[in-house]
């Protein structure tokens, strides 16, 4: 979604780049020495200051409360929820049929919306080792034929399918569909509702009264994920992650925003340097490089603040999603960066 505009991040990184080369070049190497050493401690520093922050304030006063509201909501499906299905068996989705259709072979029409619409009434499980799990959770009895199964109708976004590939996201489907028939129905929806009351943006579209099967999907994905129960899924695949990096990415910004301040005065207090004889050329040879630098420092904030978007609105935002970002040609290689991996 968005894709089509992706560019614009692609032209803002290439205009900073040339930009303060330029500017590094009118200025002279001794003028912007100091802002670029003064960039880089900023910003190094406001990453490993914010990873202790952010896990202290998630703990304090997301996890916590929120661990509470799910405990009081499980009540005696504790045992469904605590168990793990996936644990010590894992499900080929490469032999997923379609209608007869290899899912390998399936190409999604996303009718230039970042959607495809899929029906999923005659999909076949029978390869992929799923008969050997125990579904119980998900209310699917022991001798079910799963050379035919119904998973409904689904809308699979184009995100959702580069990352996940679209034979998990089918089975993930088919497994929420019939959870949401399931005993364990009502005690669910609580917990998720009980999640979106404390942190709206995990779950946008679940209502109420049902819950909703896109939002039982990103559960179960979870699962797929962590090999884990319900409630571990969601803690530690979808919680602690889409919380901490909005939280460190914030305390990120705030502590650079605030060391910049510290050293741009130390900066002023050792003027001195300025005085430093670097003559001709190489003064403003030297000037371009350390802008080219600092433009790089630059780029790596936009890229916090970009992943920041993308993790609070679940990348439903116009350019603001893993598909609009890979698509760009330059800019994805600064946002996939492993020190921005949080």
């Amino acid at each position: 979604m968005g894709q089509e505009f992706a560019f614009i991040f692609d032209i803002i990184i290439i205009s900073l780049a040339i930009g303060m080369t330029f500017v590094g070049i009118k200025k002279g190497f001794t003028r912007v020495i100091l802002e670029m050493l003064s960039l880089i401690a900023a910003l190094v520093l406001a990453f490993l200051i914010s990873e202790p922050i952010a896990n202290g304030i998630y703990g304090e006063f997301i996890e916590k409360p929120l661990e509470k509201s799910i405990d009081e909501n499980i009540g005696a499906a504790v045992e469904l929820i605590e168990a793990e299905p996936f644990g010590n068996t894992d499900i080929d989705f490469d032999k997923i049929k379609v209608s007869d259709v290899p899912v390998g072979e399936i190409v999604p029409d996303y009718h230039g919306t970042g959607l495809a619409v899929m029906d999923l009434f005659d999909v076949d499980f029978s390869e992929t080792g799923i008969e050997n799990m125990n579904l119980g959770l998900f209310g699917i009895p022991e001798n079910t034929d799963f050379s035919s199964v119904n998973a409904k109708t689904a809308d699979f976004s184009m995100a959702e399918i580069e990352k996940y590939g679209l034979g998990k996201l089918i089975t993930a489907q088919y497994l929420a569909s019939s959870m949401i028939k399931s005993p364990i129905s009502e005690t669910l929806n609580g917990i998720i509702s009980s999640v979106k009351e404390h942190l709206p943006m995990i779950f946008t579209d679940t209502n109420s009264e049902n819950a909703n099967v896109s939002s039982v999907r990103t559960v179960v994905m979870a699962m797929f994920d962590t090999k884990s129960s319900v409630k571990t899924a969601l803690m530690d695949g979808i919680i602690s992650p889409s919380c901490i990096i909005v939280i460190r990415s914030v305390a990120a910004i705030i502590l650079f925003a605030l060391f910049m301040i510290i050293l741009s005065l130390i900066c002023r207090a050792a003027g001195w340097i300025n005085k430093i004889p670097v003559l001709g050329k190489v003064n403003a040879l030297l000037g371009g490089a350390v802008g080219l630098c600092e433009s790089a420092v630059i780029s790596v904030l936009i890229c916090i603040a970009v992943k920041m978007i993308v993790s609070m609105f679940g990348g439903t935002v116009i350019m603001f999603n893993e598909t609009a970002i890979n698509s760009t040609f330059v800019f994805k290689y600064i946002y996939y960066l492993d020190i921005l991996s949080f």
